[in-house]
């Protein structure tokens, strides 16, 4: 009997510690804690979602200084302060993530979730967004050529099918692009025989029609093809003659309204759908026809100042055709635009109709 009442009083006593050291604070190992907090935005992990930050990364084949670049980082800039940090846009320069003939298929493959691409390059695939890309239409600088393709997005579902796999975050074009040579190009007898570097798609065709002999390569390589005699000449917009440094090996420009090239600025799709709707709204009013107008004006300004540059420092001849001149030219362009025409049209898609309506949408935003 006196050994079960030690024995009751010891279990009381053991009770009454457990009891004081929960009491007091005591921590049960065993219980489930509450996560660490890793989402950037300072969380504390009631409303995480709120505070996710979304990392895309956009893909560009141009070096890190050109022109359009810097306008692209300054554009991920604003959309990072915009949503205040919470989407953070890597630019991915000099065709370090997608040279630029595969940067289409690096953002249809999530390779990136943004691509800057020149739609030119991919045959078959833009056919009508190229519509600005027709020879000596009346289109001479990049703000007219931007207005005239979000003018024909409104009024062609044709054109608007084309982009629908996509986000459009963009569309606008180059500045109009120039002959530049090592000799005087006034007229279409004057370019043929040439051997001219030029890029896919109405360049290179307007090459041949005029009785050049086009060279396709990247355009970092035309610096060294010009000084070893490679090339004659190479067609390209002011811009472009800055990026690649240009302005000592070819010391004639002609002007004429050849035509600009298209770009687009895309994005997965599965990327954008991922992004909270908030966050969706920001980058929409950040972007579309307002950015793309400000990116053609951006490269309308430096096209400008390249002019004046080249003419200034390097003592460049700037050549404008007179109309007689131009007329040479011209032959072979309006066969170009009656063949496209011709490819282009179906029995449910007026292609007439769509390159009369560009034009008149060119002459409306003549300067």
């Amino acid at each position: 009997m006196k050994n079960l009442k030690k024995t009751l009083a010891l279990v009381l006593a053991l009770v009454l510690c457990v009891s004081l050291f929960a009491a007091c604070g005591g921590k049960n190992n065993d219980a489930p804690q509450k996560p660490a907090n890793t989402q950037t935005g300072g969380s504390t992990g009631e409303n995480e979602e709120d505070a996710k930050v979304y990392r895309l990364s956009l893909s560009f084949h141009d070096s890190s200084q050109a022109h359009k670049t810097v306008f692209l980082q300054k554009w991920a800039d604003e959309i990072k302060e915009a949503t205040n940090g919470r989407v953070e846009i890597t630019v991915y320069a000099g065709g370090t993530l997608a040279s630029m003939t595969d940067a289409l298929d690096a953002v249809k493959q999530r390779t990136c979730d943004i691509a800057m691409c020149y739609t030119n390059i991919f045959a078959g695939q833009f056919p009508l967004t190229d519509v600005v890309s027709l020879p000596m239409t009346g289109i001479n600088n990049s703000e007219q050529a931007t207005n005239v393709l979000w003018d024909l997005m409104d009024y062609s579902e044709a054109l608007r099918d084309e982009l629908k796999n996509f986000k459009v975050i963009g569309v606008f074009t180059n500045a109009n692009n120039i002959i530049c040579s090592t000799k005087p190009v006034h007229d279409q007898s004057e370019i043929k025989g040439l051997k001219v570097r030029v890029s896919a798609g109405t360049p290179a065709d307007m090459a041949v029609a005029w009785g050049a002999t086009p060279m396709t390569f990247a355009p970092s390589y035309i610096f060294q093809s010009v000084e070893k005699g490679v090339i004659d000449a190479y067609m390209i917009d002011y811009p472009g003659v800055d990026s690649y440094a240009l302005y000592e090996v070819t010391p004639y420009y002609t002007e004429m309204p050849f035509f600009c090239a298209p770009f687009a600025i895309l994005m997965n799709q599965d990327s954008w759908n991922e992004i909270p709707e908030d966050l969706q709204k920001i980058i929409d009013e950040h972007s579309g026809r307002a950015m793309s107008i400000a990116a053609a004006q951006d490269t309308d300004a430096k096209a400008d100042e390249v002019r004046e540059l080249a003419q200034t420092k390097y003592g460049s001849t700037i050549i404008y055709p007179d109309d007689a001149q131009l007329d040479t030219f011209r032959p072979a362009a309006e066969q170009y635009i009656k063949d496209w025409v011709a490819k282009n049209g179906t029995e449910t898609f007026d292609a007439q109709d769509y390159v009369d309506k560009a034009m008149e949408l060119a002459e409306k935003y003549a300067d």
